[in-house]
């Protein structure tokens, strides 16, 4: 199925969660499951006790000097010097250049620690859970998620969070994150059988969010049936 009407192909910068989902019913038919990632969703890393690190990034890595450089370029974000998506391309660029380059290291050095915080988005506050949720879903759009990775880092593990947020009670800030986050790469969501089966009994995106929702059935529905 074709995403939401109103949900671009590439989903554009958001600073706030919108109030109601497009309107108009998806209607092309669903790829062919060949192209479907199987995608296992790990479960979330348990939140820690006590105060949560500085924003972002505390957790340590490696090289000092490459985590300083990836904290930098995410306060820009957070301090309105870059858009969300001007920090995305930076990634793009990053991982683009060999794997023994300093840029290449900062890109996963920034991965890193993204989700080293996953842990702990519930404690952010509202402003900056929501930079972060759209960060974490563009992220997720532009295939910048490692899909095999040992470390704390991976596909699953990225999903796991944004479908566990999405669990949560519609009003709370971290329902808003996993909203930001989903409609990042509502496009890629044919790609992800697992998630959309796992996103398809939640009655309160039904409720508020029945585009989305439906968008959600129908690729489900145009599987065959061993796939769903």
């Amino acid at each position: 199925p074709s995403p939401p009407a109103g949900a671009p192909p590439s989903p554009p910068a958001m600073s706030q969660p919108p109030s109601h989902p497009p309107t108009g019913p998806p209607s092309a038919p669903a790829p062919s499951p060949k192209g479907a990632a199987q995608v296992p969703l790990q479960p979330p890393p348990e939140a820690p006790q006590g105060p949560p690190p500085a924003l972002p990034g505390t957790p340590m890595v490696a090289d000092q000097a490459l985590q300083d450089t990836a904290n930098r370029l995410f306060a820009t974000v957070f301090t309105g010097d870059r858009t969300v998506q001007e920090l995305v391309e930076i990634c793009k660029e990053y991982a683009r250049q060999p794997p023994d380059s300093r840029e290449h290291k900062i890109y996963n050095a920034m991965i890193e620690i993204l989700f080293k915080e996953c842990k702990i988005f519930p404690k952010y506050g509202p402003k900056e859970l929501s930079i972060t949720g759209e960060l974490f879903g563009s992220l997720i759009w532009h295939d910048l998620v490692p899909s095999n990775n040992v470390t704390t880092a991976s596909l699953s593990l990225a999903l796991r969070c944004v479908l566990e947020a999405l669990r949560r009670e519609k009003v709370s800030k971290m329902f808003r994150f996993g909203l930001l986050a989903l409609e990042q790469f509502l496009p890629k969501l044919p790609e992800l059988p697992p998630l959309c089966r796992m996103l398809q009994p939640l009655q309160h995106l039904k409720a508020d969010y029945p585009t989305y929702h439906q968008y959600i059935v129908d690729i489900l529905e145009a599987l065959p049936k061993e796939f769903r």
